[in-house]
């Protein structure tokens, strides 16, 4: 799979994760082949994770934030409800901004990403 002529779109869901999101958002902001598209689900950080997030929309408008109310941590039911619903959102976004992709990416927040990542897939 070669995504040079391809398009994707980022979910990623994170709780407490303000350790790892500079570096996520770094990495991606890096990639040889940006996301046409990145969503990132706070689900009730407690920590400075919200306004990392906002802080990195602010500067690309392929960035977007959705803030769920916090949640008891449960790392199997909540975590799917998490990701089920970052992939219904991402979709009404595309379609409202008539935004095509072909590979949708569920991406973790403690994840940092090597420049050519996904020219590499």
């Amino acid at each position: 799979m070669n995504l040079k002529n391809k398009s994707y779109i980022i979910i990623t869901p994170c709780k407490n994760e303000e350790k790892h999101l500079p570096k996520l958002i770094a990495s991606v902001l890096s990639q040889s082949i940006k996301p046409k598209l990145w969503l990132i689900i706070n689900d009730g950080s407690t920590d400075s994770s919200k306004k990392i997030i906002v802080n990195a929309s602010k500067n690309k408008n392929w960035i977007l934030s959705t803030n769920l109310e916090n949640q008891k941590r449960d790392l199997s039911y909540r975590y799917s409800f998490i990701c089920r619903e970052g992939f219904k959102s991402i979709q009404k976004i595309c379609n409202r901004k008539k935004i095509k992709w072909d590979y949708i990416v569920l991406l973790d927040a403690d994840v940092v990403l090597t420049r050519y990542h996904f020219e590499k897939l």
